[in-house]
């Protein structure tokens, strides 16, 4: 169980790699990008999102299933499921260090 002060796909890794290359200083950068992305692509959904952490290989994988429409108003989708890897190092409990595997 996992609170999010966000949507729980953009706490993946790939989500936080964008904000960390972007900086504090460029946090309301990431998040018009952010928006902007939801209004693209409103003709997708997101579904189950899941978020795994093995302690024993150091690993955090994010699993967030995804239904994109082609061309809005028509029927036609695309489904998968994204993953994104990053080795974890635990800092302090609250606070882990994350590298986004190539």
């Amino acid at each position: 169980l996992c609170y999010s002060s966000t949507q729980s796909f953009r706490s993946s890794p790939f989500f936080l790699a964008i904000r960390s290359f972007l900086g504090d200083d460029n946090k309301q950068i990431a998040e018009s990008a952010f928006d902007i992305h939801d209004a693209a692509t409103t003709a997708s959904r997101v579904g189950k999102v899941r978020q795994i952490i093995d302690k024993n290989n150091n690993e955090l994988v994010s699993e967030y299933e995804v239904s994109v429409g082609l061309l809005p108003g028509l029927p036609v989708q695309v489904k998968g499921t994204v993953i994104t890897s990053a080795e974890m190092s635990v800092i302090r409990p609250e606070s882990w260090e994350l590298e986004v595997k190539g």
